[in-house]
């Protein structure tokens, strides 16, 4: 731009003219201004525009892309997790491995010891270490009076028994299937006796301190009978039976020669008059 006085150039800008000092037109400076303005006002909306196309590229990538940014944060959780675990797996190992190795320095260190310790030394230690736990245990236990060890004796087993065996105040001369109950008869005679008598003096009797005698049977003394010589002692004579045949009399029995009958076989009048044994028996 030339000045319109001196026609020396001047800036666009300038509002006098530097050579001559005369005042310029200032419509080119307010037409460049506002040009300049123009520029400006162009340059804040396109900056607003691509500010507002960026908020709306944002939001969209947004909506688009939740999902994504979920799993993202899901596996940098899990990896941070997993790094953690291994630090601190890491960190166990160290500790373990130290602890081994400071036990196995320990049992090195009682190694060079005891090689270095005589035999005899040694000995005498643990004797003295041993005696020291001993008196501290006994210490701190209570004290207890001692207890005295009863032997246990053996158990006979004498449930076992036999014909001709003495047993319960007699001799035994019958044993039933279980061979723990039975019948036993008296070692002596009671003498002779009338038959009335002979029942009579069984029926009192106290021997060996018991008193359920009886006179027997019939079949009590033939059991007796069959028992010879398993048992003995008997006499050579006849003996008397409780067992009592109408219009015949009792029973009675020779137990060494067998001979056998009733008192009176024909009646009452031929009755014998002599007394005969008794010997009195038991059941067990």
């Amino acid at each position: 731009m030339n000045c319109t006085n001196c026609k020396n150039p001047v800036s666009d800008n300038a509002e006098q003219c530097e050579w001559c000092g005369t005042k310029l037109n200032n419509e080119s400076s307010s037409l460049s201004q506002i040009n300049n303005e123009l520029t400006d006002n162009q340059s804040e909306i396109t900056g607003s525009n691509s500010f507002i196309s960026r908020n709306t590229n944002f939001k969209s990538f947004l909506k688009n892309k939740n999902l994504k940014w979920i799993g993202i944060i899901i596996l940098s959780l899990a990896l941070i997790i997993i790094v953690v675990g291994n630090v601190l797996s890491s960190k166990e190992d160290e500790i373990i491995s130290y602890d081994d190795k400071s036990s196995y320095e320990v049992n090195e260190d009682q190694v060079l010891s005891e090689d270095i310790i005589p035999e005899s030394e040694k000995t005498e230690k643990e004797d003295i270490i041993i005696d020291e736990e001993q008196q501290q245990s006994s210490e701190q236990r209570p004290y207890q009076e001692p207890f005295e060890v009863i032997e246990q004796q053996p158990i006979l087993i004498t449930n076992r028994l036999e014909i001709g065996q003495y047993y319960e105040g007699g001799i035994i001369f019958y044993l039933d299937n279980s061979g723990q109950h039975g019948k036993v008869v008296a070692k002596e005679d009671l003498g002779k006796f009338f038959w009335e008598e002979a029942k009579r003096r069984c029926g009192n009797l106290v021997l060996n301190n018991y008193s359920d005698w009886y006179l027997p049977t019939k079949e009590d003394l033939e059991m007796m009978e069959n028992q010879q010589p398993t048992i003995s002692g008997f006499e050579y004579d006849y003996y008397w039976s409780s067992t009592v045949k109408p219009n015949s009399g009792p029973w009675f029995i020779n137990l060494i020669s067998g001979e056998r009958g009733y008192d009176y076989e024909n009646g009452p009048d031929e009755a014998t008059l002599d007394p005969f044994l008794v010997c009195p028996v038991r059941s067990f």
